[in-house]
This record gives structure tokens, sequence and C-alpha cells, in this order.
């Protein structure tokens, strides 16, 4: 995760034009969701740094073609990575407040093989059931 941080920080550096290296700025949003869902906040902060430091420079470049399209394009990526965060990190809580502690890795805080397999068979069985009760009532 740090050198795609790295990798995404110098893509955006080095495009001649800012608007671009903003646009490729997005990248850090997917890249936390990532992170919030599979590793350490302490690996989160290290890359919305990284972001900070990339989107401080490249408003910078854009203020001086534009001052009004660098501040909004630069709360337009802020946003973005902070709702796809909390959006990720309310997925994890929707998904650990049904399962039961036996259920869950303890050292990847997934979903055992019983468990993954047990869900899935459950999901196909009501799908089925919702199909066959829809199909009837016509």
């Amino acid at each position: 995760m740090i050198t795609g941080t790295v990798c995404i920080a110098i893509a955006c550096v080095i495009t001649p034009n800012p608007v671009v290296g903003l646009f490729g700025a997005t990248s850090f949003a997917v890249l936390g969701a990532y992170i919030v869902i599979f590793h350490t906040p302490r690996l989160l902060l290290f890359t919305w740094m990284a972001g900070a430091a990339v989107l401080g420079f490249l408003g910078v470049r854009l203020a001086k073609q534009d001052a009004a399209l660098a501040l909004c394009s630069v709360i337009v990526v802020v946003l973005l990575n902070g709702f796809l965060a909390a959006a990720a990190r309310v997925v994890i809580r929707l998904i650990r407040s049904d399962t039961l502690p036996d259920e869950m890795e303890a050292l990847t805080g997934l979903l055992n093989r019983d468990a993954f397999y047990g869900r899935r068979q459950h999901c196909w069985l009501r799908a089925a059931a919702t199909m066959i009760d829809t199909s009837s009532s016509r």
C-alpha cells in the first residue's frame, strides 16, 4: 500500500496539467477505502498525508491559473476521500453486526470458510425463494 500511495502521488505530481493531476488524486479515495477495509488506521493516515501533500501542491499550481477552480477541486477530492472511507467503515460495521465471534478469522477479521459458505448458501436460498414468490404472484 505504501508503494501504491507513492506511485499515485508521483503520477499526479508529474503531469503538466494540474487539473489532470487532481483528477488522478481521486485514486487516493479508492486506495483509502481499501485500506479502511483491510489495513490499519496508521496506513490510512500515511495515505491521507501523502494525498494532502499532493493536493496542496496541485492546488497551488492550479490557483495560479484559476483560484476558484483550485479551491473547489481540492474540496471535492477531500470530500470524496472522506466519504469513501466512511462508507467503507459503515460496510465493515454492518457486516460485523450479525456475525458471531467464532465465524470471524482473528488474523484477518473476515469470515472463516464455514461461515462464508454457509452465508453464501443462505443467500442463494433466499434469492430462490424470492424468485419463486414473485413468479407465483403473477
